[in-house]
């Protein structure tokens, strides 16, 4: 009986190369037999650099994309990297439509990823700021300015004086 059914598992150089075997990870089960062999690549195995090669998968449940978030946690926490490569266009589309493409450092192929390895990993996503609330701007006159300090307010009391527009 092989050891994972469901990867297939080499080591080159420093990286843990994992291949999915299966073209699709749908359903509970296929998630839950996945889930504990990719975590038994980090708890006994003791795996720091992490390539899963999704070459052959053509199809992923929303389940086991959580499956592949917790691994690439558990990596994180133990101060191991996580490189998914070869996603096919649809699986590709499937993880930027999600922003996952964000998350996960996803190179084209195996040879690309392996050399990702050598270098550091790219610094994580800037956080997006939230968007100013401006619910009360018409009460508060200070509200809009730009960079330089200069009060909109004043621009628009100059202008409807110039022009004769009442800007209020």
């Amino acid at each position: 009986m092989a050891l994972y059914r469901h990867v297939d598992v080499s080591k080159v150089g420093d990286a843990t190369v994992v291949r999915l075997l299966d073209r699709e990870i749908r359903g509970e089960a296929a998630s839950n037999d996945l889930e504990p062999e990719l975590t038994r690549l980090v708890s006994e195995g003791g795996a720091k650099n992490v390539l899963l090669d999704l070459g052959k998968v053509e199809f992923v449940t929303s389940s086991a994309i959580v499956q592949l978030i917790m691994l690439n946690g558990a990596l994180s926490n133990a101060g191991a990297r996580l490189i998914l490569c070869s996603l096919r266009p649809e699986v590709y589309d499937a993880f930027s439509m999600m922003k996952l493409d964000t998350l996960f450092q996803i190179e084209d192929n195996e040879a690309a990823a392996l050399d990702a390895f050598t270098r550091p990993p790219p610094p994580p996503p800037a956080e997006e700021e939230p968007a100013a609330d401006v619910s009360n701007a018409a009460d508060d006159e200070d509200v809009l300015s730009d960079d330089s300090g200069r009060d909109f307010a004043d621009d628009e009391a100059a202008s409807s004086s110039s022009t004769g527009v009442d800007a209020g």
